[in-house]
């Protein structure tokens, strides 16, 4: 894994979420802690993760593996496209 991740922060009119692929949810052993709040893509590999409880969460496991981020921020005057994806399911 590397020692550096880009990030995508989507922000729309109502709340963020944080763009992850499915590979670091699996790399970061998160996958299972993942609230019903965010969202995943029809195909599984990239998560949208609410902004504030999962947002917490993916910091914090990015620290403890001492990889570090960066943001980009990418905004919408409407709801972003991935509110109509399915969302989270834990298992």
């Amino acid at each position: 894994m590397q020692s550096e991740v880009k990030l995508t922060i989507h922000s729309d009119d109502a709340h963020s979420y944080i763009e992850v692929s499915e590979q670091l949810i699996s790399h970061l052993k998160i996958g299972n802690q993942i609230s019903s709040y965010s969202f995943i893509s029809p195909a599984g590999d990239t998560y949208f993760l609410e902004g504030d409880l999962d947002g917490d969460l993916l910091i914090e496991a990015l620290c403890r593996q001492s990889i570090s981020f960066v943001f980009e921020e990418k905004l919408y005057e409407c709801p972003g496209p991935f509110r109509a994806y399915p969302r989270v399911i834990r298992h």
